[in-house]
């Protein structure tokens, strides 16, 4: 009993100690986004004007979520916030950062691991918003947020590419930059409802952080086919592709794998493979 007491006090003592701080565990409920998202993405037409409102729509609610989420349990794990957004917008969890984890349009998160001296911290954030139809009917969002122990957290920048408008997407983590902060994602997708011999589709790597998301690199245009990996441990990501044109005219060399390598002194890129299959 006596010893008891003791470790009871003990344990007390730790837990107000000056300068220690307990990270709150709070995971907030998702039925009301998750309701919220669905009727969103049930349009009654096409109207263009109509499906960018909803598309504002869903960033507004969405954002407004991660940041009450982040708030409530700073040092969430990417793979918990992402286990969140998976289940608002009715995708079954399926654990995260593995080859399983690249279903079109599926919530990805990236972060930088919580430490108790953490501040501030940068959560990149990327999902689809399908609208159910062929040509236009989806659209690749890509946003930061970032929590800082004196403000809480904040949406950071964000950005719709132009570019994979009507593509189903998904997204891999290239790497991290400590020096700014920033993360390179790699997008990649084909056209929703595509069909042929080669189904037309693109690629991108995207610099993310609290300030700015920008492209740092583009595939080819007018390509097909595609299959795109990060390998985030090794600093590279790989794409395989068909140039449609070369591939329709029954051309050589009409499909291609390339492998680029990260230069993190250089905050840059080199292609290491381009070789004709």
């Amino acid at each position: 009993m006596r010893v008891s007491i003791i470790l009871a006090l003990t344990l007390l003592a730790c837990s107000c100690a000056p300068g220690v701080e307990q990270p709150r565990h709070t995971l907030l409920p998702t039925t009301a986004l998750a309701r919220r998202i669905r009727a969103l993405q049930n349009p009654d037409g096409h109207d263009t004007h109509a499906l960018k409102t909803r598309l504002a729509n869903i960033r507004r609610d969405v954002g407004s979520f991660v940041v009450r989420q982040i708030d409530a349990y700073p040092a969430i794990s990417n793979c918990d916030l992402q286990k969140q957004l998976d289940a608002a917008f009715a995708f079954e969890y399926e654990g995260c950062g593995g080859r399983d984890d690249r279903n079109s349009g599926e919530p990805r998160v990236f972060a930088v691991p919580w430490g108790p001296r953490t501040s501030p911290r940068v959560f990149v954030i990327e999902y689809g918003v399908w609208f159910g139809f062929y040509g236009g009917g989806s659209e690749t969002v890509l946003e930061s947020y970032v929590w800082d122990r004196d403000g809480g957290a904040h949406a950071g920048a964000g950005l719709v590419p132009a570019a994979f408008s009507g593509l189903l997407t998904q997204a891999d983590e290239v790497g991290w930059f400590a020096d700014s902060d920033s993360c390179w994602v790699l997008i990649s997708g084909s056209v929703g409802g595509g069909s042929g011999r080669v189904i037309g589709g693109s690629a991108a790597v995207f610099e993310v952080s609290a300030e700015a998301v920008k492209a740092v690199w583009n595939a080819p245009p007018r390509i097909g086919n595609v299959v795109a990996y990060a390998h985030p441990f090794s600093s590279r990501w790989e794409l395989e592709y068909a140039d449609v044109k070369r591939f329709y005219a029954e051309l050589p060399n009409a499909s291609l794998p390339d492998i680029y390598q990260v230069d993190y002194a250089r905050h840059s890129y080199t292609r290491l493979v381009h070789i004709p299959q």
